[in-house]
């Protein structure tokens, strides 16, 4: 979101097509996955596309807590993570 959609005008339709439906097709998994539609294991994101946040270690959610965007501030959050229809993230924590 941040290097696509708001520093370089990406829309949020070739976002989703570049994150979502052309991997799935590059791997062959399309139409079975990367299309939201009747009868498809949907896997999605909802997100906050201006929501302003800072990456800390306490972001990160595995055992090394280094990333080389520790304290670089991004624009556009998820807010929460569905997949096959249960939440598995929301409200900054992994409900699994």
């Amino acid at each position: 979101m941040t290097e696509g959609v708001h520093k370089r005008g990406l829309s949020l339709a070739a976002l989703t097509r570049m994150a979502s439906a052309n991997p799935a097709r590059l791997l062959g998994l399309y139409p079975r996955k990367g299309v939201i539609q009747p009868g498809i294991a949907a896997d999605f994101v909802v997100v906050n596309p201006d929501c302003r946040w800072t990456l800390t270690p306490d972001h990160l959610f595995y055992r090394h807590r280094h990333s080389a965007f520790v304290g670089y501030t991004f624009r556009g959050t998820v807010e929460r993570t569905i997949v096959r229809g249960t939440t598995v993230y929301h409200q900054e924590a992994i409900r699994v």
